[in-house]
């Protein structure tokens, strides 16, 4: 509960310099609801509605939901990352993918941060771009850090000794042309 108390006071901190910033008094309500749900001081307390809203347990009927999985890949990959997350929800895995599931005036980073804690599993499209991406090796490295489960996919036979800790697990090799060949892999490794 105390790392969540201290993501929200760094989100009001930035919500009322926006506040400040802007002059725009849209601000002063989410600003009033962080503070109360700073001030839960436990379960249920005096305002369970907020709460529930973000303080959420699964529940039974939520425990048969579709599994999602986080791609994390290069922005100039998007067309492979599309084309894998297309093959993975034809067969009933739910992907995000930050460039199309994130809607316009989003904050794109607290999406991408919501997915990367709500998921257990990231595949990192290995590429020669892959490399060179901040973001994507950041990803990888929250999946590492929170014990979730990585599964590289080496495109084209990238070579994968430049991506640190990604090379010391096994990975799926694969050419761009025949992707579908290592969906069951994937699958059975999400399933396990």
């Amino acid at each position: 509960m105390n790392v969540i108390r201290s993501a929200l006071e760094t989100y009001l901190k930035d919500v009322v310099k926006a506040k400040a910033e802007t002059g725009l008094t849209k601000f002063e309500a989410i600003v009033q609801e962080i503070r109360q749900i700073i001030n839960l001081n436990g379960p249920k307390a005096a305002r369970a509605d907020l709460f529930d809203k973000y303080y959420q347990t699964s529940t039974p009927e939520e425990e048969g939901k579709r599994i999602e999985l986080f791609l994390s890949y290069s922005t100039k990959d998007k067309t492979i990352a599309g084309k894998v997350a297309t093959l993975l929800t034809g067969k009933g895995i739910d992907v995000f993918l930050a460039h199309e599931n994130i809607e316009v005036s989003d904050e794109w980073r607290l999406e991408i941060l919501k997915h990367l804690n709500n998921d257990n599993f990231l595949i990192s499209l290995l590429t020669d771009n892959y490399e060179d991406s901040v973001w994507a090796n950041q990803e990888a490295g929250y999946m590492f850090g929170k014990g979730g489960k990585n599964i590289s996919l080496i495109i084209d036979n990238t070579d994968i000794k430049k991506f640190g800790f990604l090379e010391s697990f096994q990975g799926i090799t694969v050419e761009q042309n025949n992707i579908e060949a290592c969906l069951d892999k994937i699958i059975a490794l999400i399933l396990k």
